[in-house]
């Protein structure tokens, strides 16, 4: 079962992803606190990592970048309601909000 770590400041938003994967193929996991992504002991079990662009102290951009550095294997999915500004975001994929459930199974499903 891949392994989709989502990373966004408001927990509302997270625990909506949480129900959208809820019995899909994905195992879902959530952290709501950005700056501590690289601090995660399990980041390199994950299969796709989907950040939302607009958080407090870093961007999702910006742990993006970081992430093709350190971790190239693992797919990078940007999620934003303003993709027009996003042309160099370091992602393999970006969703617009507000996204629907099949949206995100179908991303997720070409990406893994």
């Amino acid at each position: 079962m891949p392994k989709v770590l989502f990373v966004d400041d408001e927990p509302y938003i997270l625990d909506t992803y949480l129900r959208m994967l809820r019995g899909s193929a994905f195992e879902c996991i959530v952290l709501y606190d950005s700056t501590r992504v690289f601090e995660l002991p399990y980041l390199k079990e994950i299969d796709i990592i989907a950040v939302d662009q607009q958080m407090p102290e870093i961007t999702g951009s910006e742990i993006l970048l970081e992430m093709k550095l350190r971790f190239p294997n693992i797919k990078r999915l940007l999620i934003s309601g303003d993709t027009f500004n996003l042309q160099d975001s370091y992602c393999d994929f970006i969703l617009q909000k507000p996204l629907t459930k099949l949206d995100l199974i179908n991303c997720l499903s070409s990406l893994k």
